[in-house]
């Protein structure tokens, strides 16, 4: 049965006598009782039963598509297909108000299921529209609704109708792969709020999967146990990047970062939310600029299989023009493929991603676009029909209900296998262990755990939880889990943090989370595993000092109160208990002495983070100095709060640059001595010994060349020295800690010990390191935090892979050492076997494998390049860098409150220059601001206990808190690991950087900003 149209309305027809039944006008919707032929829709030629597995809309073979989705609704389910060229509702627009009401009734009593493989329906043909309305005993198993059509229509927006009437809504489907969502420049018109978010599922194209080249790059397989994580945002990560040819902001602006990525030396990203979602759920402005503030971050996922469109190359254009350029330039089919590209140019480097994932709530906090309407009761918690709240969203996904471990276990599989990502980091994990039932108690093995522990094709995906929520904290726990679970050591952080900015008492703890915190998760480790007879790879836990949530690393120690008040909740918002400390003075100031100290400080962490058992993880812009000018919940700044500094880098001689020098070379050090930081550190199995400040009485054992000649039964091993004479303090209120580390597990050490000093102190120290029996080694400065740049870190002789402006250590230093307040100092085992080292390095360069090029052309120069090429110190001042020359005055104690902070000076215009760490002058861009290290400490232990602190201490330890929305949003970030266990080349060094970028054309335009 069909329809015809004239010029003055519809004809509807019996196509078997020719009879009109009806006539209407050509603005009303016509109800059409069909079989096969759909003339009301003549781009829709035939309808099918379906089949009721995979959910979501897939193509089943080049002229078929099918639908399928879970839902509770028993009786009216609706399948509207638009056509591309016409407008079209929106999920979550409510009922279909086209609909007449008389086509309402009884339409459900006369639909007769036919007796072929046709689906018994009705069609709702519209001008651009059909809505498939679905029969129940054809089209529904259990409770799943099903439908397929011919033809295959790539490319047509579709959405589902729940229930019938008024009370109907329009819903997206939840397992779609492609969202048709506002671009860029229509979606951030935000000063007119014209544009509504209006997202729709797509029909993807018959080979969305499998039509996707990844050229032979596989996964990198980097054990977890290995990894150096670090925790962007795509947008943020290259918004200010004004060398880069693709728009920025995107996944390909990314690839195009690369060769940075490989400078500092980490070799894994964890991305912040990648998933579509709604920017502008939050209508807020910030009080002092009338600035429009939005939901950045993108802890509210609206769609969890498919990649945000703003963050691609065509969404993310600032004007209609710009759009069709990179269409053209870049020719992706759609943003499953740019992702995809991202994400094999990162593996290529040896770079593995991790995304971050939120399972504990979703967008429909205040407006329904799915499970609401498909199954409210089965997707979300509830007590006597109220939503329960473990997220501090308002409500709280049902991860342990049937419905609600599908779309988990659905996800992680498809981000896992088709769309190869390496790991996943679940927000708020703790409501994953919920039962479904009240009172909602945490679960020993919760189902959810199970089904992703079960999957074999997930066996090599790492897990990192962030192990609390609202009402519970549960670190270490995940990790029983097995060996691809870890999880966010919150207590490490805290720690650290109070350890650093010399809080009483802290030693004992400090010592106990430099050894890779067995007391929290040696519970769960194999005894094998523990005594280091046998390795994993297993992460465990998660060592960081900050993350996206709370204050940066340069705020960490340039504010002891967040400063908030840019989010528009009269700083009420994010997370207070920082553990933070000034300095002596309260934000930006001039003052030399305390910048110096603030620098150390900087540096202290750092070196504590790498310098410790467990996976560390170093957040975005930390490591060049990046300020948030105080804010620690900068969930909702789409601005230079969030965004990378690249300009900061520009000055030879600045600090970003001179940060940036010293973390890389800690972090390739990190990597060369992998091995030893896999275990769980032991004094007893002789992997190391605690020192005074005076360990002269202390004679260590020969190690030069000892490498492999340990029993592997360390239970067994003698101690390094005997420190009985010369044993730490361990009630010390002035937080010295020093120990010295076999080096024989690591093969870069070849045999040489370690010694790491910390004193954390406002107080000077001279320190005499242990002896050595061979009466010939002395001890080299690899590190020290006091030291002005670029005697602040030296390479490891006879090692590769260290910056190549970074010179080799190779002096001895004459005992004792002088340590200045607040600093850190490691050293390496030295002697004259290891004189000859330069050679070595340029050997190994030379005999580098060639890099792997890949099929993309190569990486286009700056619009603007004044090349200047990065200067190389002398060797003789390097020299003097073993003996740390006196840098600064008596450093003031923990000052307590202070005034308000001050204005950000404005960084240099960047330079563009080969060296990955330069950027085109062209420019300036947003205004420098401080860099924002504020920690989401809502788990942490008591306030600071310092000596001018005015916070009350409270040493009782509180879930983080958690959520990532206004006023609750807060986190914490996960630490990263060595690259490998004995290799001195990273694995991804083989990867050609200048041709990781995905460039366009030649002829093409330079780059347009997109955020």
């Amino acid at each position: 049965m069909g329809n015809q149209t004239s010029q003055v309305g519809y004809e509807v027809l019996d196509q078997s006598t020719g009879r009109r039944i009806r006539r209407v006008t050509s603005s009303a919707s016509i109800l059409l009782e069909s079989r096969k032929s759909l003339t009301g829709a003549p781009w829709l030629s035939r309808v099918l039963r379906g089949k009721p597995s995979p959910y979501g809309c897939h193509p089943l073979d080049a002229n078929t598509v099918n639908f399928a989705i879970y839902s509770t609704e028993q009786r009216h389910m609706s399948l509207i297909i638009y056509h591309p060229e016409g407008s079209a509702l929106a999920a979550g627009s409510g009922a279909l108000e086209a609909i007449p009401e008389d086509a309402e009734a009884g339409d459900d009593k006369n639909l007769e299921p036919p007796n072929d493989d046709s689906s018994g329906f009705a069609v709702l043909a519209l001008d651009s529209c059909v809505e498939l309305r679905l029969d129940p005993r054809k089209n529904r198993m259990g409770k799943v609704w099903h439908v397929a059509v011919q033809p295959l229509l790539a490319g047509y927006r579709y959405a589902w109708r729940v229930g019938r009437g008024k009370g109907a809504q329009i819903v997206l489907d939840p397992f779609a792969r492609i969202i048709d969502s506002p671009l860029y420049y229509d979606f951030h018109a935000r000063e007119k709020r014209k544009n509504k978010y209006t997202p729709f599922a797509v029909i993807p194209p018959l080979d969305y999967l499998s039509g996707f080249d990844w050229q032979g790059v596989r996964k990198p397989n980097i054990p977890a146990s290995d990894m150096v994580i670090y925790e962007v945002h795509v947008r943020s990560f290259t918004a200010m990047a004004k060398d880069i040819r693709s728009p920025r902001g995107t996944f390909t602006a990314v690839i195009e970062k690369i060769p940075y990525l490989k400078a500092l030396g980490i070799n894994c990203v964890e991305f912040l939310p990648i998933f579509e979602f709604n920017e502008l759920e939050w209508q807020k402005k910030n009080p002092s600029t009338g600035e429009d503030l939005c939901q950045y971050w993108g802890y509210s996922t609206v769609a969890f299989f498919a990649p945000m469109n703003r963050f691609s190359v065509i969404g993310a254009a600032t004007s209609e023009a710009a759009r069709r350029k990179w269409a053209r330039a870049y020719r992706y089919r759609h943003v499953l493929d740019e992702f995809r590209t991202m994400v094999r140019e990162l593996h290529r480097a040896g770079i593995a991603v991790i995304l971050d994932i939120v399972f504990n709530h979703t967008a429909e906090t205040w407006k329904t676009y799915h499970f609401r309407a498909l199954a409210n009761r089965e997707y979300y918690l509830h007590d006597h029909g109220n939503d329960v709240n473990f997220s501090g969203c308002g409500h709280t996904f049902a991860c342990n209900s049937l419905a609600g471990i599908e779309v988990i276990h659905d996800c992680v599989r498809f981000w896992a296998n088709d769309m190869q990502v390496d790991g996943f980091r679940f927000d708020l994990a703790a409501c994953l262990l919920r039962s479904t039932v009240p009172p909602f108690d945490l679960m020993e093995f919760p189902a959810v755990i199970q089904a992703l522990k079960n999957d074999s094709a997930l066996s090599d995906v790492l897990f990192i939880a962030e192990p609390w929520d609202l009402s519970a904290y549960v670190v270490g726990h995940f990790a029983q889990f097995g060996p691809s679970w870890s999880d966010w050591n919150g207590k490490y952080r805290d720690c650290v943090r109070k350890f650093i900015k010399g809080d009483t008492g802290m030693i004992q703890e400090m010592a106990t989370r430099i050894c890779g915190s067995e007391d929290i998760y040696g519970g769960n480790v194999p005894a094998e595993i523990r005594r280091g007879l046998q390795e994993n790879g297993h992460a465990y836990g998660i060592n960081f000092i900050t993350c996206h949530d709370g204050m940066s690393l340069r705020d960490l120690v340039s504010y002891n109160d967040a400063q908030n008040w840019a989010n528009g909740e009269d700083n009420r918002d994010g997370e207070k208990h920082n553990l933070s400390w000034n300095c002596g003075v309260e934000g930006e100031t001039d003052d030399e002495n305390v910048l110096r100290l603030r620098r150390r400080q900087e540096r202290n962490f750092f070196l504590i983070l790498l310098c410790s058992a467990r996976v560390p993880m170093i957040r975005s812009g930390d490591e060049i100095g990046h300020t948030q000018r105080g804010n620690s919940n900068v969930w909702c700044q789409d601005n230079e709060l969030n965004y990378l500094h690249w300009n900061a880098l520009a000055s030879e001689s600045g600090e970003a640059r001179s940060l940036f020098r010293f973390v890389s070379t800690l972090v390739h050090f990190r990597k060369l001595t992998a091995p030893i930081w896999r275990r769980f550190l032991s004094e007893s199995r002789g992997d190391f010994v605690w020192c005074g400040t005076d360990a002269s009485a202390a004679v260590l054992c020969n190690a030069l060349g000892s490498v492999g000649e340990r029993d592997d039964d360390t239970s067994s091993e003698e101690p390094l020295a005997d420190t009985s004479a010369c044993p730490l303090n361990w009630e010390n209120p002035n937080n010295f800690l020093a120990f010295v580390i076999r080096g024989a597990r690591a093969p870069a050490l070849q045999g040489r010990h370690l010694y790491i000093a910390f004193n954390a102190s406002h107080e000077a120290c001279d320190i005499t390191a242990p002896r050595f029996a061979d009466g010939k080694s002395g001890w080299a400065v690899l590190f020290n935090t006091a030291a002005p740049a670029p005697m602040d870190c030296f390479a490891l002789a006879g090692a590769s892979g260290f910056p190549e402006d970074v010179e080799t250590s190779m002096t001895c230093v004459s005992m004792p050492f002088h340590m200045e307040p607040y600093s850190a100092v490691l050293m390496v085992q030295h002697c004259a076997s290891f004189g000859s080292v330069e050679n070595e390095r340029t050997q190994e360069s030379a005999q580098a494998p060639e890099q792997t090029p890949t099929d993309a052309p190569p990486a286009l120069e700056p619009e603007t390049s004044e090349a200047s090429a990065p200067g190389t110190p002398a060797a003789d001042a390097r020299t003097e860098a073993s003996a740390p020359q006196d840098v600064s005055e008596a450093a003031p104690e923990p000052a307590g409150d202070s005034n308000a902070a001050g204005v950000d000076a404005e960084a240099p215009a960047m330079e563009s220059a080969p060296d990955p760490l330069e950027v085109s002058a062209s420019g300036s861009g947003p205004e420098e601001t401080s860099p924002d290290t504020a920690p989401d400490t809502a788990d942490t232990d008591a306030a600071p206990d310092t000596a001018a602190t005015d916070t009350t201490a409270a040493d009782v330890e509180t879930a983080d808190a958690a959520p990532d929305t206004p006023a609750t949003e807060t986190g914490d970030t996960a630490d990263a690991a060595p690259d490998t266990a004995a290799a001195d080349v990273d694995p991804g060094d083989t990867a050609a950087d200048t041709d990781m970028a995905i460039e366009p054309q030649q002829d093409m335009p330079p780059g347009e900003q997109a955020p």
